[in-house]
């Protein structure tokens, strides 16, 4: 085979590499679209936390609560939206990289218990996730 061969069948290995990685990186982002829209549509508030304490996610069920008397928004800093406990527990899971629950947290009329998880895997110790479920009463 002479050299345009040998340039000819590399050109062609480059073009199927190139197809290859753009249809993986179609099929992940149709599956981080998927995944914004589950976790928008969770039936109970989720907010993601940065380990600074910024506001980094939150989903519909979220927004339709009132932080001192207004919604929460990205960018903003957890100890504008909650007590001091809540920023004390998020440095507790953070540091221990264990989850821990606060059970009783009144928020918008309702009292709620919430769930503070810490992120995994290359995220670890890098931020957490709040969930919270009305309490029975």
């Amino acid at each position: 085979m002479g050299f345009y061969g040998e340039l000819k069948e590399i050109n062609e290995n480059l073009e199927n590499l190139v197809q290859e990685r753009t249809k993986t990186l179609l099929i992940q982002n149709q599956a981080l679209e998927l995944s914004r829209t589950i976790l928008e549509d969770l039936p109970f508030p989720v907010i993601g936390i940065s380990a600074e304490g910024m506001i980094a996610l939150t989903n519909k069920k979220t927004m339709a609560l009132l932080f001192n008397g207004g919604s929460i928004e990205v960018g903003g800093n957890l100890s504008n939206y909650f007590s001091k406990e809540v920023k004390e527990k998020m440095v507790e899971v953070l540091t221990s990289d264990a989850s821990c629950s606060i059970k009783g947290y009144r928020l918008s009329e309702v009292t709620y218990d919430i769930d503070l998880i810490p992120l995994s895997g290359r995220f670890c110790g890098k931020g957490l996730i709040l969930t919270f479920f009305p309490c029975d009463n």
